[in-house]
């Protein structure tokens, strides 16, 4: 016979007419009466590693996992976490949580500055990420006349001839 655990469990050992025996040394040769056996099965248990914040810790398979992105570096703000290894509830919130699969997981708290972008005479102003990418939209053109040009000495502009264009937020306030 096999014994297979399912997702999330191991096989701890097995129980043969009430002697534990540790997998996998048991055989049965010449069986002439009736006996019992038990498996018994144990969650598992994997590391969750939290970079620039607080998780850390072991979890048992399918267990609720919290954390948090703290302390924040002087002069930053938390932009995301980063990590390949479970689907976080709220990705962009600095107190998240996860459910725990059946692995290890490793999470990076990511921080960085932000400015503010003022735009006059159209849209996208507010506060960015320093790197982000950045989008601006002129206001429709006064009747009779027609957008030219964006004027500033902030930055550079990808298109600064049309009127919708982009930027990348750079490590300072841009007007």
């Amino acid at each position: 016979f096999y014994t297979i655990a399912d997702t999330g469990y191991h096989l701890k050992h097995m129980v043969y007419d009430g002697k534990t025996w540790n997998f996998p040394n048991l055989s049965f040769l010449n069986v002439r009466e009736n006996h019992t056996l038990t498996a018994v099965f144990e969650i598992n248990n994997h590391q969750v590693t939290v970079t620039g914040g607080t998780g850390s810790g072991g979890y048992d398979y399918g267990s609720s996992v919290d954390i948090e992105a703290t302390p924040v570096p002087a002069g930053k703000h938390f932009k995301e976490w980063q990590t390949s290894d479970v689907t976080l509830a709220n990705p962009g919130d600095a107190s998240t949580s996860f459910i725990m699969p059946d692995n290890a997981v490793n999470l990076t708290a990511v921080y960085a500055a932000r400015h503010d972008v003022a735009v006059t005479g159209g849209s996208g102003s507010g506060t960015y990420f320093v790197g982000d990418p950045v989008s601006i939209t002129a206001d429709p053109a006064p009747v009779g006349m027609r957008f030219k040009k964006w004027q500033t000495n902030d930055i550079t502009l990808v298109s600064p001839g049309d009127a919708l264009t982009s930027f990348t937020m750079p490590d300072n306030a841009v007007s």
